[in-house]
């Protein structure tokens, strides 16, 4: 009798899956200065808190540094990433220059710098002056400060278009004083009332809210000015954060860091891998927090 031994194939276990996590994602960070509304002190802060947020920056950070400028628009400063980040906070430090840029220039000291050449207090006041004169001076500055005003404005239509071509995860840091209350409405011989600023203010927001980016408006000023101030120009950046979806940071350099850092921890992006379904079904997804 012949008798077959059956070998038994062992049972063979499928190798565990193993999940990569995906790759990092991109990230472009835009650091826009105001030089044309904010004052000297204000862009010495702003860099401040730029070099820390530079400073601070995960990996796979690209860095754009740009300014806005008195009658020359959105400025191009320098790039770089988180690999070279000392050369990125030198070049913000060296080429981001502080402008003289006054929040409440009086008609009348405006008129004697002109035209005679140094501080009115320094002269006695402009007693040469006439009635006519200075009606001629208020004109001519309300030309002026309109033009800046709308240089400002413009910029930001340049920006939009900039990143809008970025595909990346992309953030705007945008350092400013705002328009200052005594400036809003100046030109409104020339332009309108007020409603001028509120008009290309709009403008700015919808370019920014446009971009597809995380907007974060800095007051560069911080607390050291009181809202109701003259020279205050915080209802603008109020304006600006709430209709293009941005948010709006004030306080001392510490603190503005510190929110910021807070926001980017809670950050949080979730992605799975897709499954064949048909097109057009709805996929229900629930997210729990611990």
């Amino acid at each position: 009798t012949e008798t077959t031994v059956a070998t038994a194939t062992p049972t063979q276990t499928p190798a565990e899956t193993v999940e990569t996590p995906p790759p990092l994602r991109n990230k472009v960070v835009f650091l826009l200065f105001d030089l044309t509304l904010s004052s000297e002190r204000s862009i010495v802060r702003a860099k401040n808190i730029a070099k820390k947020i530079v400073k601070d920056a995960g990996k796979n950070t690209r860095f754009i540094v740009l300014t806005i400028e008195s009658f020359r628009g959105l400025v191009f400063i320098g790039e770089g990433n988180s690999d070279n980040r000392e050369s990125l906070i030198k070049t913000i430090t060296e080429k981001v220059k502080k402008r003289r840029n006054s929040r409440f220039p009086a008609i009348s000291l405006i008129a004697s710098d002109l035209l005679s050449g140094g501080p009115a207090s320094a002269r006695g006041g402009n007693e040469k002056y006439d009635g006519e004169d200075m009606a001629l001076f208020a004109e001519a500055w309300a030309k002026y400060y309109t033009r800046k005003n709308m240089n400002f404005y413009y910029a930001f239509e340049t920006l939009y278009f900039s990143l809008n071509s970025i595909q990346d995860h992309k953030f705007v840091y945008f350092f400013s004083e705002g328009i200052s209350r005594a400036m809003q409405g100046r030109g409104r011989s020339l332009a309108g009332a007020k409603g001028m600023d509120d008009y290309y203010l709009k403008g700015v927001a919808d370019n920014l809210n446009r971009c597809g980016a995380v907007v974060f408006i800095v007051n560069s000023l911080g607390v050291l000015e009181s809202y109701s101030s003259i020279t205050s120009g915080e209802e603008s950046l109020l304006f600006l954060a709430r209709e293009s979806g941005g948010t709006y940071l004030e306080g001392t350099s510490d603190q503005v860091v510190a929110r910021l850092e807070n926001f980017h921890h809670a950050y949080y992006e979730a992605s799975f891998p897709d499954i064949p379904q048909p097109r057009g079904k709805t996929r229900e997804i629930t997210i729990s927090p611990k």
